[in-house]
């Protein structure tokens, strides 16, 4: 059975790392939100969600209307982070794409603890 990211849910398998790459452009923004709360509840403890996607160069969001997708500048995939309280811990752009394609980043994302 299919279903979209923003109904995914972890039932009790727990990871040490989560991988989304060039996926979440698919999802609304409230979606996206959901579910990187979601993943959280699917971490080990110290556990990581990894994030690569495309970052648009200027602070807008450029919409593709041929694949419903967004890319996201980097202030909204902060914004995005700590709504889903989530800190970014370490982040990096790749080098030695193409001209012409858009700056991809990678991020490293640990749940912020209210305990901690």
């Amino acid at each position: 059975m299919f279903q979209g990211l923003q109904n995914f849910c972890f039932v009790t398998k727990k990871y040490d790392v989560i991988w989304c790459q060039w996926v979440l452009g698919h999802l609304k923004h409230d979606d996206l939100i959901e579910f990187l709360k979601k993943c959280s509840t699917g971490l080990k403890s110290n556990g990581v969600i990894v994030i690569k996607e495309n970052v648009t160069s200027s602070e807008n969001l450029e919409i593709d209307t041929q694949d419903s997708s967004v890319t996201r500048p980097l202030s909204e995939f902060y914004r995005i982070f700590q709504e889903s309280n989530l800190i970014c811990i370490k982040e990096q752009q790749q080098h030695k794409f193409p001209r012409g394609l858009y700056p991809v980043y990678m991020f490293a994302l640990r749940f912020i603890d209210d305990k901690l």
